[in-house]
């Protein structure tokens, strides 16, 4: 296994709609280990590895995607507000580190939460809805996280 290529693959940024970063590493990997790679209009990536008339054949299909969030909008202090794009489970977010792909750049991010000093009671203990998280990307207002 080339551990470098499987590390370029799996943090290449490609949410839903946007895979070409990650299909882009795979069809250059496909080009120097297949004897038969091509795109077809969709994207896909089809290869071969091996005798093409060989009686056992085997196919591999997978998404290439991967589950992101959507940014919804920019508060006062420069906090991003979000929502899910795919199967994300929120108990795993506070404190993720998440790349944001905007149009020029990927810009780094960390979702955070109140501070538990300011919490009372029973929110210390809840499990965070999708709308009590933000990312912080270092911004200090809505106009420096938009510049961003």
């Amino acid at each position: 296994m080339n551990k470098d290529f499987l590390k370029e693959l799996l943090t290449a940024v490609s949410p839903s709609g946007y895979e070409g970063s990650a299909s882009n590493v795979f069809y250059d990997y496909m080009n120097k280990v297949a004897t038969f790679v091509k795109r077809d209009n969709a994207g896909n990536t089809i290869f071969r590895i091996g005798n093409p008339e060989a009686k056992a054949k085997l196919m591999l299909s997978a998404h290439i995607d991967e589950i992101a969030l959507q940014i919804q909008n920019i508060d006062d202090k420069g906090f991003l507000h979000f929502v899910t794009d795919g199967g994300v489970d929120k108990k795993v977010l506070p404190g993720s580190h998440v790349k944001i792909l905007t149009s020029t750049s990927i810009v780094d991010g960390v979702i955070g939460k109140a501070a538990i000093h300011i919490e009372k009671g029973e929110e210390k203990n809840k499990v965070l809805e999708i709308k009590d998280l933000k990312i912080d990307i270092g911004a200090e207002t809505r106009e420096e996280a938009a510049a961003i």
